[in-house]
């Protein structure tokens, strides 16, 4: 007889969120959730997102006004505890798969002024950050400002992306490094970055 224990816990309830800017055919997302400027938020068909998500757009902080976009593309399936913290630009590509627990960020704070307390720091300028379709983004990931992910390219969990993906690479590490990438002439895995020609 097994020792494991399993805890009974009631199906999970999908919402389809009021006042987003735009919402497509069976798209929902699990509650408990919160969306902060939600008309700024425009997702596609056939979307889930998990529970204890937090898509937060700011539209003004510290008397500074931003104009924040989120778009999530046809398909894309994501995890629980997702956290967006957007006051400029990110783009979630079509069929994209997404862990739980990721961030994607497109802003930090602005630590020019280091004797200023950390709540009356502003906003520093947003850098845009692109999803390409077919990516994964595995457990625990952070993608950080001005980043894109190339399509099909694979951030391994834990990993923490500060610059680009080409597509169809995997990433792994902090910061995040190429360990693989598929060679379209010979058709195969290569070690490392993708072969660039000579």
């Amino acid at each position: 007889m097994s020792d494991d224990i399993y805890l009974e816990q009631p199906p999970p309830v999908k919402v389809r969120p009021a006042g987003l800017g735009s919402l497509g055919s069976d798209s929902y997302i699990e509650e408990p959730f919160t969306i902060r400027s939600p008309h700024r938020v425009h997702i596609g068909s056939d979307v889930m997102i998990g529970a204890r998500s937090l898509l937060s757009l700011v539209e003004e902080y510290n008397g500074k006004r931003h104009e924040p976009l989120l778009v999530v593309g046809d398909g894309t399936e994501i995890g629980r505890d997702f956290y967006v913290a957007c006051v400029g630009e990110i783009h979630i590509g079509a069929r994209v798969g997404i862990s739980a627990r990721v961030f994607i960020g497109d802003s930090a704070r602005d630590y020019g002024d280091p004797a200023q307390e950390y709540v009356d720091m502003p906003i520093d300028d947003p850098a845009p950050v692109r999803i390409g379709d077919g990516v994964v983004i595995g457990i625990g990931a952070l993608i950080l400002p001005g980043v894109t992910v190339g399509e099909r390219a694979c951030v391994a969990g834990g990993s923490v992306v500060t610059r680009d993906v080409p597509p169809r690479c995997l990433v792994f590490g902090n910061p995040a490094r190429i360990v693989r990438s598929w060679d379209q002439e010979s058709e195969k895995w290569i070690a490392g970055p993708p072969r660039r020609d000579t």
